[in-house]
């Protein structure tokens, strides 16, 4: 007769998500998850989004996983800052390093098109130091309905920090934090045409730059338009000066920081609530009084039964003096005498410890 086991039918285990990530390379896998999700929404989704985003797939996700210990949420969420940084370092360093599109400025009321259009900087990238040039068309025939059809001259605005319109930004640092190149140009014409700004730069840095031109109003007064960038500044990004490694290692701490400000402080918070909520859950489970179930009576000699407890010992009398001595006592309190085992108990008429006499009963017929 054959093995049986030979025609048996082979059970194959069921697949379990939550068992693959229990083990070490799935831990590494869902880290690399969590990493990747919170480099791809800072990079291309922004920081505020990332937020919800880091804390759905770097807490949510591995507390389903069965990852319930707040230590190691910590842990994993620490893994995937450290990770996340270089991750969108890299990505933020592709995106300074694409061209910008053409810039325009703001349109008028019942215009279809600005004033200033077709703004760009060329080239948009160096390596080493050289000439950037800025280019704008003005076409004055956009201005607001009222105004002298003129524009009166254009200004150039070039730093390292963002927003600023001059060398003294308190949110840059102020004056001297940052370098900054502001250039006039006296353009005084109704006529469309192009108005060009040259600019020797180097170094390694990443540069912000807009353009403002100023015209009389309709009350007579001058006003200003700009370029209207829709980055959430009010200056252009570019160009970029520097080797792609430096401009990496440039940028690295400051990605690190804010990776770490909003998406990690945010995160870290959420493990402290989450253990928070375990301990109170905790207390709540092991904190109500337990009653002991009720005994039934024992059976002296059944098996089980508690013992009978000993009976209390008895009083002494002191062999010389008589007096009563309490028991566990090992000397007469009155006259010093060693008792022993064998003391006679007190008779009814003997005086107690404290002096007294003890009461006689009723008296017989």
């Amino acid at each position: 007769m054959g093995n049986p086991g030979r025609f048996s039918l082979a059970v194959q285990p069921r697949l379990s998500i939550k068992a693959f990530f229990a083990k070490p390379y799935g831990r590494i896998v869902l880290l690399l998850i969590v990493a990747l999700s919170l480099a791809g929404a800072s990079i291309y989704l922004g920081y505020l989004v990332a937020i919800p985003v880091f804390l759905v797939v770097g807490l949510g996700l591995p507390i389903y996983l069965g990852w319930t210990r707040p230590r190691t949420l910590f842990l994993v969420g620490l893994s995937a800052l450290l990770v996340a940084g270089p991750i969108v370092t890299a990505g933020t360093v592709s995106l300074l390093l694409t061209p910008a599109p053409s810039i325009n400025g703001e349109v008028f009321s019942g215009f279809s098109q600005s004033v200033l259009q077709n703004a760009s900087v060329h080239p948009y990238s160096r390596s080493t130091s050289g000439d950037f040039t800025f280019n704008v068309d003005v076409n004055p025939a956009f201005l607001p309905t009222g105004s002298q059809p003129k524009v009166l001259w254009v200004d150039f605005y070039l730093s390292t920090c963002p927003n600023a319109l001059s060398n003294n930004s308190s949110s840059c640092g102020g004056a001297g934090a940052y370098p900054f190149y502001y250039v006039n140009d006296s353009y005084n014409s109704s006529a469309k045409g192009p108005v060009q700004f040259v600019e020797d730069l180097g170094g390694v840095n990443v540069w912000w730059w807009t353009l403002g031109a100023a015209y009389v109003n309709s009350t007579g007064g001058v006003s200003w338009l700009y370029l209207q960038p829709n980055n959430g500044y009010s200056t252009a990004e570019g160009p970029v000066t520097g080797a792609y490694l430096s401009i990496y290692t440039l940028i690295l701490p400051a990605i690190y920081f804010t990776v770490f400000i909003y998406p990690g402080l945010v995160f870290f918070l959420g493990v402290l609530v989450y253990l928070f909520l375990k301990m109170r859950q905790r207390r709540r489970a092991g904190g109500a009084p337990s009653v002991p179930a009720p005994m039934a009576p024992s059976t002296p000699g059944a098996a089980g039964a508690a013992a009978p407890s000993a009976p209390p010992k008895p009083e002494l009398a002191c062999p010389k003096c008589g007096a009563v001595v309490y028991a566990g006592e090992t000397r007469c309190w009155k006259c010093g005498t060693p008792l022993t085992s064998g003391s006679a108990p007190p008779s009814v008429d003997q005086p107690l410890p404290s002096g007294g006499s003890p009461p006689t009963g009723p008296s017989s017929p």
